[in-house]
This record gives C-alpha cells, structure tokens and sequence, in this order.
C-alpha cells in the first residue's frame, strides 16, 4: 500500500478512527430526495463487480484463496438521533475522511449517510453485488443502536462480507464491539491508514495480525494487533466532497460546513474519553492547509459560515493567529464557531480578541463545568472559579457572542456544590445577560476514569454485549439534559436528588425558561408554576414534588418514543 504524500493538500476532519466529527447547532429546513433517486445513485456508484467470499466462520485470517479484484467500499453513518424535520446535518466528516483516502487509494468508495439516506434498508436491498467491506461509523446511543439495526440488515443480503467498525466507542468497547454479531473487525483510534491496510489485506490475502491497531476473533478469542503512533493529518489528501450529494445536506445549502483542523486535546478532564484514544497530543494542519480548505469551500461550495469542529481550536496560539489572520487576507467573508479552554482565553491579550471579532467568530465555546474549586479540581478541568467570572468578563469586555456550559451530578458533588454552580450561572449571566449558558447531566463514558470508578463502586451495571450497550443510555444523546430516564441503569438517590433540585432551578429562575413562558399566551399558566419552583429552591423544600413528578411523567413519555425498540 503506497503511503499518501505528505506534500497533499486536505484536511483530515474527523477526531479518531471512523467516528463522529460533527457539529449540529442550528435549525434549517430539511431536504429529502426520493428513494428512487437514490437507489439509482447508489446502482451509479457500486456497478456490478461481485465480491469472493470472506469467510466462512469467525476464523477472520482464513482469507479467500485468490487475490479478490473487488474494490468497492461501502461506509455508513448511522442516524445521531431519531429524525426530526427541523434538525442541521452537517457533513458526516468521519466516513467522509476515511472514504476520501480510500478513494484516493484506488478504493471505490460509496457513502450512506442514513439521516438523508433514511431507506437504509431499500439502498441496501438493492445493491447490485457484494461490496469488498461494509464499514460503519458510531458513537454509543441512538447511533450505535441504528448501527446495530443496519448490520442486521446487511447480513440478510451479505453474510460473508465482513463488517468493520470504527468511531470512539467501537475504539474504547472493542471487545464487547468484536465479539458481537455484528462486527468482523474494529478499528482503533485514528483509522484512515489502518483502514486501508485491512482493505488491502482482505484483498491480497495478507494476516490481518500484520496490521495496528484493529481488533479481531480468531479461533473464539479476541486479538488486539500493537498500537500505532498517531499520524500527522497533514498526510491526508483533501476532503474528497464528490463522495457524497452535498445538495442533499441543509447545512450546505445554508452556506454552512462544518470542519475539523486539529485532532486530540493534551488535557486530563476526567470525564472525556479523548485522552485514552489520543493519549493526550494533540496533532493539527498547518495554517495554510486550513486556508486552503477554507477557501475551496468558499470558492467552490459557497460557504459563509464554518463550524470549527475541534476539541480546542485556539489551542496554539500562533497557528490560530495565522489562521485567522490568513481568512481576513484572502478575503473569506467568513463566520465560525470555535471552542476555547477557558485556562488559555483569559491568557488572550486585546490584540487578540480584536483579531477573532475582526476575523468573523459568531460565537466562541468555552465550558465551565462547575460552579467549585473543589470539584474543578475532582474533574481535573484544570480551570478555577476565578477564570469563569473573567471568561465572562472578557466577553462582555469585547462583545463576543459566547457560550458555556455546566455538568451537574459530578463524582463527590454535593447539594451545596450543585447550588453553587447554579449561583455562579446567574452571576455569569449578572456580568454578560446575553450569554448562552448549558447545562448537561453527567454520565461516566466508557474510556475515562470517572467510568472505572463507577464500575468498582457498583454505581452502574456494565453492560456484557453490545445490544446491551445500545440500550444502556438514552437514544436520543440530545435530549433535554435534565430526565435520564431510570434504563440507563446509572440512577442512583443522590442522581435523583440533583435531577429534582435541577428542575426547580431551571423552572424557578433560569431566564431561558422564561422567555420560553413569554413565546405564547397559552403558556401563560406556567408562571405560577415559575413562583412555586422558585420558592422551593430558595427554601430547599423539595418534599411532595408534585410539580416534578408530574414533569417527569411527561418527559419520561416523550423520551420512550425514542427508544432504540424502534429501530428495527
């Protein structure tokens, strides 16, 4: 397999293996062609060319015993959540990433993106001849769920065409994920040239020992190959854009696109998972590779606004400032979104704000986590409640439109913690009203400490299989933060207790709730509702919560329309 030359223009766009790169953020119209259109697409794209037989059991090194000439790939992205007329889809940027340098391999490479390809199963049906592999991309949830579903369906038309999965949970479960029915072989982290190694050995009859980074069953045992060094995205060629129908995509027809320019992040936060698969580097384009890219989608695709996708985009300073100052010297006409560590931005001098308001940033992301020290420290955010008020501050100071987010039901958090960070959100809120302030409820994820820690507690029962791991979690990962719904098997008195101190906080004092009381007359009633949740939380009179109870049942009867039951 020739190695892509570092010299090659692109962007790698994805933070690991085949997984999840995306951004949905805003609401467009959604566009959905017809299933006729697309099943002759798909006839376009795969032609006829039939596939050897893989395997015959789970024995995956017993290759064909010719050479297979077949060279057709298929990826799919499963659906994030279940389909909702109103949502952004962004460009599945990790299939597309591995698709574009299997392409650029000499691969043919056909992508199903099941939020706009919906009929899945009708796509599937109707392909001429088995493809040389079926690769799939997920994270755990409602995509994982889908994923499940999708293989089964392959299977019926396919069985021996092997499956390979890839993405964070495949990468942090890959026993449980290769050991299924449902997966051959798993890729480990960063995939692209991984991926192209097992391609090639399915095909020329190499041992799939010889390739890093997969996972494998031989002879009923799991085999894990040796890890390989991170590779630089700058090897990558650009983003292959043909490889999908991007009229289909309401984000690019909105004149958005999401894009990633740096993969890892070199903290320690506890409850992130990106340190196990990245080992905590951080690896990214250079500035001119980024303007580059920026510009194509301008030039070409008519972009006026990019969602930087990275887990810190302002992570150095110096790339950042070449960036930015390069979209202001060839003239993009951009706006973007990015993130920040709060630890780097109250670090920013004038010159530097100046640059990101001049440059076209639309909103800046930083996360807050806590309203403590103490528990700032118990996540190792590596953060302090002094730098939050100075985030704040700084962005009144330069008008930048920002948000921030907060985690409640932390490890060792208290209620005096839990009333804390609501205080320190309606002084943040006190500094700049306009901010965006999000709450999220913790979950301990597969991959970090927090989850190992829950594990020998007996806070939570590890799922065994991964139809389990499905249904462990909420499919919808979007849904309102504050009604995880007892399944998820994570619940616990003191999780009950923040959840219910929560609701009377949101309802009884956050402003968003009371914009949304002001959106209709017929939700006018809500604000007596509004009084008695405030003078709960204020008295910490939490007994007969009937204003809860009766939420809950309400929510707990939405959420059950989304359980992964329904996808079949």
């Amino acid at each position: 397999m020739s190695r892509l030359a570092t010299s090659a223009k692109g962007l790698s766009g994805q933070t690991g293996g085949i997984v999840l790169a995306i951004s949905n953020r805003s609401s467009y119209s959604l566009h959905i062609s017809s299933a006729l259109t697309d099943v002759m697409r798909i006839f376009a794209r795969l032609g006829t060319q039939p596939a050897q037989s893989w395997q015959s059991e789970r024995g995956i090194e017993d290759l064909a015993e010719n050479p297979n000439p077949n060279k057709k790939v298929v990826l799919i992205f499963p659906k994030l959540e279940k389909p909702q007329p109103s949502r952004v889809h962004y460009l599945p940027l990790s299939v597309l990433t591995i698709g574009t340098v299997a392409a650029h391999e000499g691969y043919d490479v056909t992508i199903i993106d099941s939020r706009i390809d919906e009929d899945y199963r009708n796509f599937i049906r109707e392909i001429p001849e088995a493809p040389l592999c079926f690769g799939i991309s997920c994270i755990i949830g409602y995509q994982l769920a889908e994923g499940i579903a999708i293989v089964k369906e392959i299977k019926k038309r396919f069985p021996d065409t092997p499956i390979v999965w890839g993405g964070w949970f495949p990468t942090i479960v890959t026993d449980d994920t290769v050991a299924s029915l449902y997966a051959d072989i798993v890729v480990k982290g960063q995939g692209e040239f991984t991926f192209i190694e097992v391609l090639d050995s399915i095909r020329e009859e190499k041992p799939l020992s010889s390739v890093e980074n997969i996972a494998f069953v031989k002879n009923g045992e799991v085999i894990h190959t040796p890890s390989r060094i991170p590779e630089d995205p700058s090897q990558y060629p650009s983003l292959n854009y043909d490889l999908l129908d991007l009229s289909r995509y309401n984000s690019i027809q909105s004149g958005s696109a999401n894009l990633q320019t740096s993969r890892g992040c070199p903290y320690r936060c506890k409850f992130c998972c990106t340190p196990q698969i990245y080992s905590r580097k951080w690896n990214a384009l250079e500035p001119e590779r980024v303007l580059d890219e920026l510009e194509l989608l301008v030039s070409k695709y008519k972009i006026s606004h990019v969602e930087f996708v990275d887990d810190n985009f302002l992570s150095s300073r110096k790339r950042a400032e070449r960036i930015l100052e390069g979209m202001i010297e060839r003239g993009l006409n951009l706006t973007y979104t990015a993130s920040v560590r709060i630890n780097n931005l109250v670090k920013f001098d004038p010159e530097l704000f100046d640059l990101i308001k001049r440059s076209g940033c639309a909103k800046l992301y930083a996360s807050s986590e806590s309203g403590t020290n103490k528990i700032l420290g118990v996540i190792q955010k590596d953060i302090t409640v002094e730098q939050i008020r100075q985030m704040a501050v700084l962005f009144k100071r330069y008008d930048l439109d920002a948000r921030t987010t907060f985690m409640v039901g932390l490890p060792e958090e208290t209620l005096e913690d839990l009333k804390s960070t609501f205080s320190l959100s309606m002084e943040l809120l006190e500094i700049k009203e306009d901010l965006d302030i999000y709450f999220s409820f913790f979950l301990p994820i597969p991959g970090t400490d927090f989850f190992d820690d829950a594990k020998s507690k007996g806070l939570i029962s590890v799922p065994q299989t991964l139809d389990e791991w499905a249904t462990c979690v909420p499919v919808d990962q979007r849904q309102f933060w504050l009604f995880l719904p007892t399944s998820d098997k994570l619940s616990t008195e003191k999780r009950h207790l923040a959840k219910k101190v929560s609701f009377y906080f949101w309802f009884g004092h956050f402003p968003r709730f009371k914009k949304f009381i002001g959106l209709s007359k017929w939700l006018f009633p809500l604000k007596a509702i509004r009084k008695i949740c405030a003078f709960r939380y204020d008295h910490d009179l939490y007994a007969f919560p009937i204003e809860w109870w009766l939420f809950r049942m309400v929510w707990s009867l939405k959420l059950s329309l989304s359980e992964p039951k329904d996808i079949e």
